[in-house]
Formats: structure tokens, C-alpha cells, sequence
């Protein structure tokens, strides 16, 4: 017994803990799988949304908001940049000024007896000068790029949201795709990319700005190999340059290191993770509620929204038939039992019943013994709801004579219903089995009886009594319902 009831408790945990999940897939527009027919009863079922943004029509996402606003350091760098390009582009000038200087140090070499090398040197310092603002403007330039990248994935707080709010995002392809296909041009293509370039991008323009900032130094250094009054010069217009050059070096470094710079890095990490929330996300909404199959049927509806609680698609209740249920109906109609009704009986004195002739005073049956009788049914069903067209029931009747109450008869046997079917021919049931009740019987003393006289006074009735007889029946019934039909579940 115990182990009956450990099979029974098992039993009873698997049947409610089935669960069936119905998605309406936003790219085809149909449910797949397709809805079923029939669902068992008892089943959880839940209405989802599969090849949809989420982001789009809930709110469970958690995205970190970007407030800081940034000096993006491209004003300065293109000043710095424009800043040497106006002594790089002078090489015409610095060219005619070196011709004046070797003019010069040709007159000296004349006058003052001054060696030629100190030409040589001259034009050497031109050489050296340009090759080192070359190399910053080179490293301004890279710098441009570096800032570029960092303001892209700092706008990238903007483009996620967007990629998230567009329904039209319904996959991780699309969300990938209008993620890093605008900032796929920075080198942007993955949301492991957005830290790295932020990381690399920062190092980059701090080893850049101390380059230039060693660089500078050497241009204020340069000129000391000039001949003292062509270095006086020199130096004045050397030592501008390069007050402005720091001054873009301060300006940039303030921008990209210390806390800016952890700032920076820790933005793109929140960016980071909120892209990588894009790509990983399940693309499907689940149900926010779940309903249990009862009933003849479950009826289900639901609706999208979106962020303003505007429904963007609507599903109209729709219904799937149950199976696998208890029933209990009852229905009322006209039936026929078959056998088992007992005989009217009176006294003959012969067969003619006629005063001449043999007197044989024998109890016979005045009419023909009654095989059909047709009466009044009241039925009650049980059953199994099923998936098929045909439905078989248990069924128990009571067939009422309101004449003779002591006449009525019980039914026991099957129904057959047609549930499948339009709405007047799923009513109708047809019922068969045995019937059992009581019946008019000749009385067991006058069976044997032949004396008419004997009989003296003795009404028709009393000839009689009750007793139980067994028959058959068939009934047409019409289905009153019952317990657990008409349950509807909406799913909103």
C-alpha cells in the first residue's frame, strides 16, 4: 500500500507539473510551433513572443545612464596640429631665411674671418628642426585619430539606446548590426573592442604627449650650436613654439589622464557591458502570467506594447479545446426500455372469453405482454474528455412513471456524444445499457389455478404484484451541461 501511495503522489507531481509555452514569432507573424488543437488539462501554458527586441516593448533591462560630459580635446589637438603646420609650412621661408644665413656667414667668413663650417652648422639646424616638428606633428596627428576612436565609443551611449528602442532590432544579428556597423570604421566591432580601444587609446595619447613634450625640449636645445646671433634669433621664435606646443600638451593631458582618464575607462566598461547585454540578450518575451487548462477549452489573448503602453500587436482571444478532463453532465430526453416491463392480467373463462365453451378458468394475459415502453429519461454522464470527434460516457438514468411511481426505472450503461460537432448535434447524446426497476408479475399462487369459480371475486389488480425485472434501454437525450465546461483563462 505504501508504495501505491509513493506511485500515486509521483504520478500526481508530473501531471500538474506539466507546462507548454505558445510563441508568436514577430519575424513570420504566426505561432511557431504552430497552436495546437487540443491542450491537456491541467497543463500550465504560457503565451510568449520569440524573434522580438525586448528592449523595445519591457523594461527589465538595467542600462547605466551616461551623464558626464567631456572636453573631447579635438579643438586643442587640431590648434596644436594647425599650430606647427604654420612652421612646417614655412619650409619656403625657413629655406630663404637659411639662404640668408649662409649669405650672412659668407660676409662674416669675409669680414670677421668666421669658419664655413658654421654654415654647415646653420643648415644642419634646419635639417634637425624640421625632422623633429615633423615627428609632432606626426604625433599630433595620431593623437586626432586616438581622440576620434575615444569620442566614438563615447557617442556609442547614444547608439545603444536607440539600437535598443527600434523594434525593428528583433535578432542578435540586426541589434549587431546597428550596434557597430556606424562605428566599424574606429575599429569598433565587438563589445570587448569598446574597453580595449578606450584603454589603448588613452595610453596612446599620454606616450604621445610625452614624446612631444621631449621633443619640444630638444627644439629649445637645438639652436645652441648656432653662431651666437643667428642663435639669439633663433631661440626667440623657437621658445613661442614651443610655449604654445605645451601648452596643447597640458590642455590634452588634463583631458586624458589622471581621474578623466579612469573616467573614461570606466564609462567604456559600463558601455562595454551594456552592449554585451545587447548581443547576449534572449530575443523572446516571455509570459508575464501563466494559466492553467480548464474547461472545456482555454481562451487566450494578449498584446505587445511598447514603452508608452501603446499596443503595437494585438492577439484576439482565440481558443484551444482541452482533453484528458472529468465530466460530470446532465441531460433529459426519451427513452425506450426494452424488457422487463411486466403484462396486464385478468381473468378468462376461456380463450374467447366467452360465457359458452370450455371453462378454463386460466389467468391470462388480457393484452400482449409489454416489450417496449417508452418514458421519460433524466441522465447523468461521466466521462474523460478525449480529442476525438466521438465522446463515450459512463451513464446512470432514472426513468420516472408519474403515474405509478413504484414503476420507475434505473439505467446503467454508455452514452455517445459528438462533441466536435456544431453547436445543436454536440447536445445530443445516444444512450444504450440495462434497466432494472420494478414490474407488474402474475402472483405466484394463481399460476397454477385452473377453477374459475375458484377465483370468486377477485379483481384484475390483485392478480398482480411487484417485482424487480431486468430489461435493456436506449435513450435520445439532450445535454445539459454540467461541472467543468465553459472555463475561460485570459492571459494578458
Amino acid at each position: 500500500m505504501k508504495h501505491i501511495f509513493c506511485i500515486i503522489c509521483t504520478l500526481s507531481v508530473f501531471y500538474c507539473s506539466a507546462q507548454e509555452t505558445l510563441n508568436y514569432d514577430m519575424a513570420t507573424s504566426k505561432f511557431d510551433p504552430a497552436v495546437k488543437r487540443y491542450i491537456k488539462e491541467g497543463t500550465a501554458l504560457s503565451l510568449g513572443f520569440k524573434n522580438v527586441n525586448p528592449f523595445a516593448f519591457t523594461v527589465t533591462a538595467d542600462f547605466d545612464e551616461i551623464n558626464h560630459n567631456y572636453e573631447d580635446g579635438m579643438s586643442t589637438v587640431q590648434s596644436g596640429i594647425n599650430t606647427i603646420g604654420g612652421v612646417t609650412n614655412k619650409t619656403a621661408d625657413n629655406q630663404a631665411a637659411l639662404v640668408a644665413m649662409k649669405a650672412k656667414a659668407q660676409t662674416l667668413v669675409t669680414l670677421d674671418g668666421i669658419k664655413k663650417q658654421d654654415v654647415d652648422k646653420s643648415k644642419t639646424y634646419f635639417d634637425k628642426k624640421k625632422e623633429l616638428l615633423d615627428d609632432i606633428n606626426s604625433a599630433f596627428k595620431d593623437i586626432e585619430q586616438q581622440i576620434i576612436s575615444i569620442n566614438a565609443v563615447m557617442n556609442m551611449d547614444t547608439l545603444l539606446k536607440v539600437a535598443m528602442n527600434d523594434p525593428a532590432n528583433n535578432s542578435v544579428v540586426k541589434m549587431k548590426t546597428a550596434v557597430f556597423a556606424p562605428v566599424s570604421v574606429y575599429r569598433i566591432n565587438t563589445p570587448e573592442d569598446i574597453a580595449s580601444i578606450t584603454k589603448s587609446g588613452v595610453q596612446s595619447i599620454n606616450n604621445h604627449l610625452q614624446d612631444i613634450s621631449r621633443k619640444a625640449a630638444s627644439l629649445e636645445l637645438l639652436s645652441d650650436a648656432l653662431p651666437k646671433d643667428a642663435a639669439a634669433v633663433e631661440k626667440k621664435r623657437t621658445a613661442a613654439l614651443v610655449d604654445s606646443i605645451n601648452k596643447k600638451v597640458t590642455a590634452l593631458g588634463k583631458v586624458y589622464s589622471g581621474a578623466n582618464a579612469s573616467i573614461l575607462q570606466g564609462n567604456a566598461g559600463s558601455l562595454s557591458q551594456n552592449a554585451t547585454r545587447l548581443m547576449n540578450a534572449d530575443y523572446n518575451i516571455p509570459t508575464t502570467k501563466v494559466a492553467t487548462a480548464k474547461g472545456d477549452f482555454i481562451e487566450i489573448s494578449d498584446s505587445l506594447k511598447d514603452h508608452r503602453g501603446k499596443p503595437v500587436l494585438i492577439i484576439e482571444p482565440f481558443r484551444i479545446k482541452t482533453y484528458g478532463g472529468s465530466r460530470v453532465d446532465f441531460s433529459i430526453g426519451l427513452a425506450v426500455n426494452i424488457g422487463g416491463n411486466g403484462a396486464d392480467y385478468n381473468l378468462r373463462k376461456n380463450p374467447e372469453n366467452v360465457k359458452l365453451g370450455p371453462d378454463t378458468a386460466k389467468v391470462t394475459l388480457y393484452k400482449s405482454n409489454k416489450v417496449l415502453a417508452f418514458s421519460p429519461v433524466i441522465h447523468v454522464h461521466w466521462y474523460r474528455t478525449t480529442k476525438g470527434a466521438v465522446q463515450w460516457m459512463l451513464t446512470t438514468g432514472l426513468a420516472p412513471d408519474f403515474s405509478t411511481f413504484a414503476n420507475s426505472r434505473l439505467f446503467v450503461g454508455t452514452s455517445l456524444g459528438f462533441p466536435a460537432s456544431n453547436d445543436l448535434a454536440k447536445r445530443l447524446l445516444f444512450s444504450i445499457g440495462a434497466s432494472a426497476g420494478y414490474a407488474d408479475v402474475l402472483k405466484n399462487k394463481y399460476r397454477s389455478w385452473n377453477d374459475y369459480a375458484r377465483f370468486g371475486s377477485i379483481e384484475d389488480a390483485d392478480l398482480t404484484t411487484k417485482s424487480v425485472r431486468i430489461g435493456g434501454f436506449f435513450s435520445v437525450s439532450y445535454n445539459l451541461g454540467g461541472t467543468g465546461h465553459n472555463t475561460t483563462a485570459n492571459n494578458q
